[in-house]
């Protein structure tokens, strides 16, 4: 019978085995989207350049705006957009509760600015996340000396997650580390020890060999509930060494500590649809167009020559200031230059305006009509302008709505579970 590591392990990358039929999708959308995220189909060196094989950048620049008012609505730069109080509405108007409410609504979002937290990076990385991809996991937690709140975004191809009906249920990060670093992470870091290859690759200094690390998180069924350790919290924690099938770490949490936002979800499929996935085949279009502009301007540029293959001396120098030499009594019979342009046929300006118009498509794609209001100015009143700030909130009130619900209100409420 399988003993737990084992069991652990097997569920994580079975996990991880059900999730890829996602990557795919997410690959191509990182293509032309977010090539720094890409390795879901293939292995990416560290430091490769990613944008060899695009020419257009309106996708990048569309969903960076799509992140960037993500960021605007849920929690606005210089306004104040967290508010803590009781649910029990008669305590709000308690004094003593009233003055500890003032508290910690001042001292939270002391904490979530605070640079060591990364909640900044993080957030950002979130919003970019799911305006691509439709679903962003990131860790919310406190740094080992207590003394300040933990952010951390977590790449979609580096965890597995499984669902129930009301959100997730249990996470699985997967995490390539050397044995040095394996070491300061968990047995200095979390007092707890390395497995037996970890322990070999160090006792043979081969530092840098790496070794494969998860981290799973899931209820705890079995348990005392009146028991403080962490190993009897609502939720367990499992830090295990994959190569030698041991678990090297386990702690618990009293809330689920990773946070999984959603844009959208289509019935019957766990992960998150995003605009990105809309606007994927108009990106991959524009890739297509603007090679092809490329090229034809290229042509209409540097045109390929017409040469006469028995009227020529040496074959033509195509450089600038390049010298043709050709056979005189050639150009008196045809009277004229044996050497002139190809003419292409190119009609540039009807591809520029397919062009323009699906990049008007990848831009309506992220909601850039919706979202983004016009100048006040002489011809607008503020009547007007307020009118069409509610048309706008009407259109996105929905989408926001969600990202609400299963984005914002989850990470204060763990943040404020820690801070108490």
């Amino acid at each position: 019978m399988p003993d737990l590591a084992t069991d652990l392990i097997r569920r994580a990358n079975d996990a991880r085995g059900r999730q890829s039929r996602w990557h795919p999708l997410w690959g191509d959308l990182a293509h032309v989207m977010i090539p720094r995220l890409l390795g879901f189909t293939d292995a990416v060196v560290p430091g490769q350049t990613q944008t060899d094989e695009l020419y257009d950048g309106t996708p990048m620049v569309a969903a960076r705006g799509f992140a960037n008012a993500i960021g605007h609505l849920t929690r606005p730069e210089g306004e104040k957009w967290l508010f803590i109080k009781a649910e029990d509405e008669p305590l709000n108007n308690i004094d003593e509760a009233r003055v500890w409410f003032d508290a910690v609504n001042n001292l939270t979002p002391m904490a979530l600015d605070n640079p060591k937290s990364m909640q900044r990076e993080t957030t950002g990385q979130t919003d970019m996340g799911l305006a691509v991809f439709g679903t962003a996991p990131f860790f919310v937690g406190s740094a080992q000396n207590l003394r300040h709140l933990t952010f951390r975004s977590i790449p979609l191809i580096d965890c597995a997650i499984e669902w129930d009906e009301t959100g997730p249920y249990a996470f699985h990060r997967f995490r390539r580390m050397t044995a040095r670093q394996a070491e300061d992470e968990f047995v200095r870091g979390r007092k707890g020890e390395l497995g037996d290859q970890a322990r070999k690759a160090l006792a043979d200094r081969k530092f840098d060999t790496k070794f494969t690390y998860i981290h799973i998180v899931m209820p705890r069924h079995d348990r005392m509930v009146n028991n403080v350790f962490s190993s009897n919290m609502p939720f367990a924690s499992y830090w295990l060494e994959e190569e030698s099938n041991k678990i090297i770490v386990e702690s618990g949490f009293h809330e689920f500590p990773y946070m999984v936002p959603r844009m959208d979800t289509a019935p019957g499929e766990d992960m998150g649809r995003s605009p990105g996935m809309i606007a994927l085949p108009d990106s991959n279009s524009l890739q297509a167009i603007q090679e092809t502009l490329l090229v034809a301007g290229e042509r209409n540029a540097n045109p390929p020559m017409m040469v006469p293959n028995d009227g020529t001396l040496i074959e033509a120098n195509m450089y600038p200031g390049g010298l043709g030499y050709y056979d005189p009594t050639l150009a008196r019979e045809i009277r004229g230059n044996p050497f002139f342009p190809m003419p292409s046929g190119a009609n540039i300006p009807i591809t520029r305006d397919m062009q323009q118009d699906i990049r008007k498509q990848v831009f309506a794609a992220f909601l850039r009509d919706v979202l983004n209001l016009p100048v006040a100015g002489p011809q607008m009143t503020a009547t007007e302008i307020i009118a069409r700030k509610q048309e706008m909130l009407r259109g996105v009130g929905a989408l926001f709505g969600r990202l609400e619900s299963n984005y914002i209100a989850p990470m204060i409420e763990r943040v404020f579970a820690i801070m108490l």
